[in-house]
């Protein structure tokens, strides 16, 4: 079950954003010059790299540690379950304001759980040379 879990994250991609404070609209979404650098990633690497690196990373994590046994009993139909986990990096390279949005309330806690769990950043993302928050969306999907 949780080889199924990690193989459908790893069909699945990361959506990316930095939300600037002192722009003129807060729904302002802005390239960011350099993602965050997580765990096993090097700093050196390409954005896009760096984005492949974390999402293999944190498709590791979710596949080891999310329970989808969670799921056993509350009704769902058979199939592919789906669950959206927002979260951003902060300034500081922590993961911070995740929510979820799934087909019951014990999965969505159990996603929030588990990328709670996830390790800190080895360092945020930037602007011009300043840390920035980056929110980012991840799907986890599993065979019910």
């Amino acid at each position: 079950m949780k080889l199924t879990l990690f193989t459908l994250c790893l069909f699945f991609h990361f959506s990316c954003f930095s939300q600037e404070t002192n722009t003129k609209s807060p729904d302002t979404l802005i390239v960011i010059d350099k993602a965050p650098v997580y765990k096993n990633c090097d700093k050196n690497m390409s954005n896009a790299d760096l984005k492949r690196c974390m999402m293999s990373e944190l498709n590791a994590h979710i596949g080891q540690r999310f329970n989808t046994k969670v799921a056993r009993g509350l009704g769902l139909p058979s199939g592919v379950v789906r669950i959206k986990v927002f979260f951003d990096v902060s300034k500081k390279g922590k993961i911070v304001n995740v929510t979820a949005n799934g087909p019951h309330i014990k999965l969505e806690k159990e996603a929030i759980r588990v990328l709670k769990s996830a390790s800190r950043f080895k360092q945020p993302g930037y602007i011009k040379d300043r840390p920035v928050n980056v929110s980012y969306v991840i799907p986890i999907a599993f065979a019910l």
